[in-house]
């Protein structure tokens, strides 16, 4: 981790989008729950996106982070909006289709 824990994090925009170190973003906890999605198929579809964008994109919009729940340390990303935006643009739910009307 990064030093900064979850308590350290701004919430902005009723808890969707957060600033940390100085940068707005959201994470894929936050995306799973927007989209009624299991975490575990956020991550993956996060590193296929990764995977399809390439290096010098991933590095930049992609942020491998931890957090912890129940006594243990799992893996999240942050993800900028541009990431956000990316990952979320291949969902179809009712939610990611409003997403992209606002868009």
């Amino acid at each position: 981790m990064d030093g900064l824990t979850v308590a350290n994090e701004q919430l902005l925009h009723n808890e969707l989008v957060f600033e940390r170190n100085g940068e707005v973003v959201t994470d894929s906890l936050t995306v799973a729950n927007m989209f009624g999605k299991r975490h575990d198929n956020v991550m993956a579809d996060i590193r296929n996106q990764m995977e399809y964008a390439g290096q010098e994109f991933s590095l930049l919009n992609f942020k491998e982070s931890k957090y912890e729940s129940r006594g243990k340390k799992y893996a999240k990303f942050n993800l900028t909006e541009e990431a956000f935006t990316l990952v979320v643009f291949g969902y179809n739910t009712r939610e990611a289709v409003q997403t992209k009307i606002r868009f």
